[in-house]
């Protein structure tokens, strides 16, 4: 009973220490996974060029609602100027 209890207190002792390195370790990652992060942003504010949208040429979204909004006031204009030919001349 005494030597099984001896070997459980090894074996948590082991555990317990294996388990703080553990931490170490993902402390460490977590803390070069944020400096990476940190130097990406750097390189991304140093790459932005000062065009609005060639910046997005990945993002497909941006450039959709560009054109969308191109189109929309295209349209809207488009109906202004029919409506202004269909108004009736007013004495």
């Amino acid at each position: 009973s005494e030597l099984r209890r001896e070997k459980m207190q090894v074996d948590y002792d082991a555990a317990v220490v294996s388990l703080s390195s553990m931490r170490e370790a993902r402390d460490a990652a977590v803390a070069e996974l944020e400096e990476a992060k940190e130097e990406l942003g750097k390189e991304k504010e140093l790459v932005r060029p000062a065009n609005v949208y060639t910046a997005h040429s990945s993002h497909s979204v941006t450039k959709r609602s560009h054109y969308r909004d191109l189109f929309s006031n295209f349209c809207r204009t488009w109906r202004d100027s029919v409506r202004h030919v269909k108004k009736p001349k007013r004495n």
